[in-house]
């Protein structure tokens, strides 16, 4: 059985990787329960919230909460596409599994490969230990981080007014 194409062996090997240096695993949908919850996959395998806390999530004000909690991490691990831009948009470094193209796609588009792994790849586990320890111990290697995201988000600021100028000029 697999999620994202990662067997169950490995997503015990995130679990692992998540308890070793005390990371939060957030699903990011309810599905995600069945591989890092309580679902039949999921035995044994580490997540930091229930189904129904999460469900309580989904309101308006849960979803703010959830974005906050964010800002008690120093980085992130994402292997969704929406993991990845929350994490990018609140400016929190992070390494990113292309567990999905999108994830890979937005890397490539906007100079992050240097912080991406592909689980396609045989060595992703040395890999990941790799780029995550670099992360937390490579000063450069951080601020290279928060230097491609400053500019990754002024551009995107700059897309998201020309579009808002072109809406306006529509709606006139």
């Amino acid at each position: 059985n697999h999620y994202r194409g990662l067997c169950t062996e490995n997503l015990h090997f995130l679990s692992d990787f998540c308890k070793k240096y005390n990371m939060a695993i957030l699903p990011h949908t309810l599905k995600d329960f069945r591989f890092f919850g309580d679902g039949e996959d999921g035995e044994g395998l580490f997540c930091s919230v229930n189904p129904v806390s999460f469900t309580n999530l989904l309101t308006e004000g849960g979803y703010e909460q959830s974005l906050a909690t964010y800002f008690n991490y120093d980085c992130s691990i994402a292997m969704r596409g929406h993991g990845q831009l929350l994490a990018c948009g609140l400016n929190l470094p992070g390494i990113y599994l292309s567990t999905q193209d999108k994830v890979l796609g937005f890397s490539k588009k906007n100079g992050l490969l240097p912080y991406t792994v592909d689980t396609a790849n045989e060595d992703w586990k040395a890999e990941l230990n790799n780029k995550f320890t670099m992360l937390m111990k490579n000063p450069d290697y951080l601020s290279n981080w928060y230097d491609i995201n400053e500019k990754n988000i002024k551009n995107f600021h700059r897309i998201f007014s020309n579009e808002m100028r072109e809406i306006e000029k529509f709606l006139k």
